[in-house]
């Protein structure tokens, strides 16, 4: 069986990710340092130069 935990920035889900997987005896993923790793910046620096312009239209 496989887990996943989804919705918006920081509402918790790395900290109830690690808790639950710890829990469940699974291993722990989380998406947002592999993304980190990939582009070498922080999620905020990626989201502020890349997802922003295209979310935010006025």
């Amino acid at each position: 069986m496989k887990v996943f935990l989804v919705g918006i920035s920081d509402v918790g889900k790395t900290t109830i990710g690690k808790e639950l997987a710890n829990k469940l005896g699974y291993k722990f993923f989380d998406l947002d340092k592999e993304i980190e790793g990939y582009f070498n910046k922080s999620i905020e620096q990626i989201q502020s130069q890349l997802i922003t312009e295209y979310f935010y239209f006025y």
